[in-house]
């Protein structure tokens, strides 16, 4: 091999090698080019709060005199705090009790001891792992579980809190964008034209 041939094969490697350099930075500049930019500065200044603005009230007074039993009213806040309303009058609370004897005017108590009215307890409503024996002892949207003998999710009748698990649904892999950018045509052509500028010289 003569040095000609010789000189000419160095100069088709070194080009070839310039234009690999060339086609590797041109794709990396295409892949940095893509990569988010982390922000260095806030994009707006908070604002400051604005003050709460309080509405005046104006209160009213009465000139006349404090409720008094016997008078009339029309509801239990138109009569003293011991008083109710009865009959549009004003009367004693105690005189309506079960066993009070009061005077004519149901003012104040003339013998025995009134019996107050005893209140109703509520009966709460039925609710999740509450006790039952059938499905009409739990809330609509549960049914009675037989294995337990409490109101259970029919969905998830194994959990004693009524509220069934979410299952985390798998995400699916990314795939990253297919194209070719600019500085990658760039440097193929580059490229291309290197190799054929070395082989032009060989011959």
């Amino acid at each position: 091999m003569d040095r000609r041939k010789l000189a000419t094969l160095l100069v088709v490697l070194f080009t070839v090698g310039l234009a690999g350099v060339a086609v590797f930075t041109a794709v990396r500049l295409y892949q940095q080019r893509e990569e988010p930019v982390a922000p260095t500065a806030p994009t707006s200044i908070p604002r400051a709060a604005e003050p709460t603005v309080t509405s005046c009230e104006i209160t009213t007074f009465s000139l006349a005199g404090a409720p008094q039993c016997g008078d009339t009213c029309t509801t239990d806040t138109d009569c003293p705090t011991d008083n109710e309303c009865s009959g549009g009058k004003c009367v004693l609370s105690a005189c309506l009790e079960t066993g009070a004897q009061c005077d004519s005017t149901n003012c104040n108590l003339t013998s025995g001891t009134p019996t107050p009215t005893p209140t109703p307890t509520p009966t709460p409503a039925p609710a999740c792992n509450d006790t039952c024996t059938e499905n009409t002892d739990c809330p609509s949207s549960m049914i009675c579980n037989t294995a337990s003998g409490t109101c259970r999710n029919p969905s998830c009748t194994s959990e004693s809190d009524c509220t069934c698990p979410v299952t985390q649904a798998t995400p699916e892999p990314s795939l990253p964008e297919a194209g070719i950018g600019s500085p990658t045509i760039l440097g193929v052509i580059i490229g291309l034209f290197a190799i054929a500028g070395a082989i032009a010289l060989a011959f």
